[in-house]
């Protein structure tokens, strides 16, 4: 077997090497990145080995500083097959939204994307009306503290 560079590859690597062609080939397609949809930058794109999805390493958060060995996957697909995963408590919630929002711009953060955000790291749903309502609250409190700060 001749691989796209005419290198001759032993049927015992013949898999692994084409598995590893297809990807260099597809990420260099341009795929449109999922979070920003660029299609700049494919040489710092990851591809999810869940959906096939294209992601700038810096549109991830938080952004990953290398393309990661072995198989990856996307928050989505890891949120995925997370689900089962206990919920966390609501202090290391709350704890983690502060974060987000202390390293966020307050401006182009909605509650969907904090939510968003929890999920992955905690790597689990948190879209029930409890945890919606909760992350509604704990945003409400931060903004709050924020502006009595400022003052």
């Amino acid at each position: 077997y001749k691989d796209s560079n005419d290198r001759t590859i032993v049927p015992a690597m013949q898999e692994e090497h084409q598995a590893e062609e297809w990807y260099m080939a597809r990420s260099q397609e341009n795929e449109p990145c999922v979070i920003c949809g660029g299609k700049e930058e494919a040489e710092r794109s990851v591809l999810c080995d869940g959906c096939d999805g294209a992601y700038h390493i810096f549109c991830l958060r938080p952004p990953l500083k290398t393309i990661p060995d072995g198989d990856w996957f996307c928050p989505q697909c890891q949120a995925k097959s997370e689900a089962t995963k206990a919920p966390p408590a609501q202090t290391e919630v709350r704890a983690q939204i502060h974060k987000i929002l202390e390293n966020g711009d307050l401006n182009q953060l909605s509650e969907k994307k904090v939510r968003k955000e929890l999920e992955v790291h905690f790597g689990c749903k948190m879209d029930g009306p409890k945890e919606k309502e909760f992350i509604k609250r704990a945003v409400e409190e931060f903004l709050a503290a924020q502006s009595d700060s400022s003052e």
